[in-house]
């Protein structure tokens, strides 16, 4: 399953998923952890995936670029 890293508040890491969010403490998660990154639990441990983020950042971009052209 995939989480996009919604916002960092206060201690907290909170996590957008098809199911809803999820909120983690901010030093339970990989270090230099960005809004917008995505990441994927497996075997109960969540890991960062640059390929996903990439291909989110892109997908994000264009639909952005496309609404102001």
């Amino acid at each position: 399953m995939f989480f996009t890293l919604d916002r960092i508040e206060g201690g907290w890491a909170v996590f957008d998923c098809r199911f809803g969010s999820v909120r983690l403490p901010l030093e339970s998660i990989y270090s230099g952890a960005k809004e917008g990154d995505v990441c994927i639990l497996e075997h109960g441990r969540l890991s960062f995936c640059p390929d996903e983020t990439a291909n989110a950042r892109s997908r994000v971009e264009a639909l952005s670029d496309s609404l102001f052209d």
